[in-house]
């Protein structure tokens, strides 16, 4: 299998905010920035997207892991998988062409 540069996969994702979209489907593309809610139990929405040298991070205020993720972690973390696996779980979905051999 050929080997994924994480640079490929942000390029392909729009530095990550596609991932996030994709989980997350009232995230308005035209203004990200917007405050959402991630947890049921939120009243109100605690979460945010802020971009950092082209690369999109989540970060949850409200609750009790603040830690801000990239794509790639919030994978890892969401759908319980190595960083390798998360890395070739977007590929599939975002970029299959970095799959090829």
């Amino acid at each position: 299998m050929k080997i994924i540069e994480i640079k490929e996969i942000y390029e392909a994702t729009n530095g990550g905010l596609d991932v996030f979209c994709h989980f997350y489907k009232e995230i308005d593309k035209a203004n990200p920035k917007k405050p959402l809610k991630l947890r049921p139990d939120d009243k109100r929405p605690s979460a945010g997207l802020f971009q950092k040298k082209g690369v999109w991070f989540i970060k949850d205020h409200g609750g009790t892991d603040q830690k801000a993720y990239t794509a790639i972690e919030f994978v890892r973390k969401k759908q319980d998988l190595s960083f390798a696996d998360s890395v070739i779980w977007i590929a599939e979905i975002f970029a299959p062409h970095l799959l090829a051999k």
